[in-house]
This record gives C-alpha cells, structure tokens and sequence, in this order.
C-alpha cells in the first residue's frame, strides 16, 4: 500500500512560518492590522509551494543536471476558504493537484491556514485525507474530513471525522461526523497552537506532561543488527474538554515495550487521561486497562469518555463509558 511520508520537509515550514510571524510584525509597524487585506498570504504560501515543488527532486550534487525551475504555482492548489468567519479569508493548500509527491492510497495532503487576530496564521490542519470539505451545518462552518483506515482506526473502516473552529482555543474541535456520529477516535491531521507540523516533540502539552515525554523515552535494539538502536517515544497528544472547564484534556501513552527477537511488535501501554487545572500541572483523572483505547462521545459538552477494549466493531464489545461528575471531581460509569 501507497502511503506518503506525513510532514513534508520539516525547514520549509520553520523557514515560512516565520516569513509569516515577519509579515504579521511589519504591518503592526506599520500601523496594520497583522491580517490586512492584500496578496501577503497567497504570495507566502506561493513561495512555500514552489519553493516544495523545486526542491523536490534537487540534489546538490548534481545542479547542472535539473530541469528548469516552476516558477507559477498550479491552478487549483491554493484555495481561499472561509473557516473561522472572521472576514479575512483562511487557506487551503491542496496538493492533489502539485505534482508533487504527496499523495497515495490513502489521498492527498490538505494543510489548511486559519486567520488569527493576534498571529496572522495558524496551521490548523495538515495531513493525508480522502476527502475534506467545508460547508455549514447547525448554524455553524464545519469542516468534514475522510481518513485512510490505516492511519486512524484498527478495525478496517475508514475513519470520518468533523471539526469546526474556536476562536477562543485557536485549533479545530470535534463535531458529530455528517453521518451523525458521534463517537471520536484518536485525532488525525489536527494541530494544537504552537505545534509545529511533523514534530515529534509535545510543544503544545503542558511542561509536566513534556517531562514525562522526555523520562519516559525508550531506546529499543533496531530490526536489523545494522541499524543500531530506536528510540520509541510516548504519544501525547489534547482531547476534547471531558470535565467541563472548557479547556482541552489530555491523552498520554507511555511506548510500546521492546518487541522480542521475533521483531513482533511489543505490548501496548495502557493510557492516561489528565485534565487540565488553571495554572497547575494536569491531574490525572484516568489509566484504562491495557488493550483499551480511548473514544470520545462530542455529542455532549463536555464529552463523554469511552474505554473501549480492542474487540472491533461487535455490538457487544463491553465499552466503558465514563463522565465527569463535577461534585466528585471525578470519572464515574454512566449507562
């Protein structure tokens, strides 16, 4: 199967998110709104995608041997959305049309820029998608989006998912699927304010939990003798507000153990759910049994969470189904 590498070239996008951050400071000078009107952003994110689509195949070692450079970018890659329906125009990169190597079986690669009053721009979006399409519905913009089983679900089914944006949270947040579903996995393709994309780090995390990433690090002998040694490290990453503060929660999961001489992959770690706390360290709130995963129910707010232990889609897969009972300040079953 055909899968494109996740992130593009990681320099590319520190390069263009500080010519964006320059951008934004010099029109401030200039007594500006950082998100006046004018061809500022399209041109940025015109740079960005030549300067992607030239170097693509370049090797320095070679450059009498390349063919001329792109100099337009192709019809139909950057698009002018509306997403935060703030009156400045949000944009869509879709790379289906580029050229460039970032597509497969599981589709091509979306990165969607939403205007921000105090940034300029914010990656919002960035990852491989079957489909993605914005339209409203509930009285509110909506962004639909269709994943590749094999990046977001262990059950054969490709994953469908909504978001729609907070001002407030400046990132994406779940919404019921256009089929009316509700119940969310592990989020794909969304980032948190200040994660940059392809980043292994948890910059967005709290310093706590960014601690725990870095003790809890673990280096494996590689498949192959002559690969040396890998390190695993833990995933991290928000969830939806599950206890009711209107701030985002926060999954984490320590790596895999080693896998054994048979290269066979090692035993999942059971998950933890931490819960945010105003100026404090998030506080643990929940650690499932090992082989359970996490759901989360977005049709209440806040959301419900589901531990669902790895039995697929049978009707009788024993979900636990956990709410936040705020005179508790605890996870307690529901029906």
């Amino acid at each position: 199967m055909e899968l494109m590498p996740r992130h593009r070239n990681l320099p590319t996008f520190f390069a263009f998110s500080a010519m964006l951050f320059a951008s934004a400071c010099s029109r401030e000078a200039e007594g500006q709104s950082p998100l006046s009107s004018g061809p500022g952003p399209r041109e940025s994110l015109e740079w960005m995608v030549l300067h992607e689509i030239n170097g693509a195949n370049f090797d320095r070692s070679y450059p009498f041997e390349q063919s001329a450079p792109i100099r337009e970018v192709p019809e139909g890659v950057i698009i002018e959305v509306n997403v935060s329906d703030d009156g400045v125009a949000d944009w869509l990169v879709d790379y289906s049309k580029s050229g460039l190597n970032y597509c497969g079986t599981g589709g091509c690669l979306k990165s969607l820029f939403v205007s921000d009053a105090d940034t300029g721009y914010i990656l919002a979006f960035d990852d491989q998608t079957l489909d993605f399409a914005i339209g409203d519905r509930n009285d509110e913009r909506v962004i639909d989006v269709s994943v590749h089983r094999v990046m977001c679900s262990p059950f054969n089914d490709d994953c469908t998912y909504a978001f729609a944006w907070d001002p407030a949270l400046k990132r994406l947040v779940e919404r019921p699927n256009r089929r009316g579903e509700t119940l969310v996995r592990a989020p794909i393709g969304v980032l948190d304010p200040s994660q940059r994309a392809g980043s292994q780090f948890p910059e967005a995390a709290p310093e706590a939990l960014q601690r725990l990433w870095r003790d809890t690090a673990k280096a494996c002998p590689a498949p192959t003798d002559d690969e040396g040694l890998s390190v695993a490290y833990a995933t991290i990453h928000s969830v939806p507000d599950l206890d009711g503060d209107r701030v985002r929660d926060w999954f984490f999961q320590a790596p895999a153990e080693c896998p054994g001489n048979d290269t066979s992959y090692g035993e999942q770690q059971p998950y933890r759910i931490y819960v945010s706390r105003a100026g404090q360290d998030p506080e643990l709130a929940f650690t499932s049994r090992a082989g359970e995963q996490p759901l989360y129910d977005v049709a209440s707010r806040p959301a419900i969470l589901i531990s669902n232990p790895d039995c697929g889609s049978d009707s009788s897969c024993p979900n636990i189904r956990l709410k936040w009972d705020t005179r508790t300040q605890r996870f307690d079953t529901t029906e």
